[in-house]
C-alpha cells in the first residue's frame, strides 16, 4: 500500500494455527522473533491485490529484541508511538485506538 504505513500481516497456511502464522509472518517480515502473544486488537476486512476479501487479525506482541530489523516483503519501517497521528487506513487508526484503550497511553 504506498505512500501507507502498514502492519506486519500475512496468509495463515492449510493446517497452520493462527499463533504459528502470526509468528512466521513477524518472522518473515520483520526477522523479529516473537517471544509471546500478547492482545489480540480485533480484526477488520479488506479487499487484496487480488480482489478478494482478506481479514486481518490484530495482536500486540512481545519481541525477543526490536533490532535489528531484516526487510524482505518492504522497503523500509518505522518504529513509532501509537500515540502519533500516523499515515494509515482508518482500519488500521482503529486498531491503534483499541491499543491505546487497553494500554491506557
Amino acid at each position: 500500500m504506498g505512500g501507507l504505513l502498514e502492519l506486519p500481516s500475512g496468509k495463515v497456511e492449510p493446517g497452520e494455527s493462527m499463533d504459528a502464522a502470526l509468528i512466521r509472518e513477524v518472522r518473515e517480515e520483520t526477522g523479529l522473533d516473537v517471544i509471546r502473544i500478547e492482545t489480540y486488537l480485533g480484526h477488520f476486512d479488506y479487499e487484496g491485490r487480488d480482489g478478494l476479501k482478506t481479514r486481518q487479525f490484530n495482536f500486540v506482541v512481545d519481541v525477543a529484541s526490536p533490532e535489528p530489523i531484516s526487510l524482505v516483503e518492504h522497503s523500509e519501517y518505522v518504529w513509532a508511538s501509537p500515540k502519533k497521528d500516523l499515515t494509515v487506513t482508518n482500519a488500521v487508526k482503529r486498531v491503534l485506538a483499541r491499543y491505546r484503550e487497553l494500554h491506557s497511553m
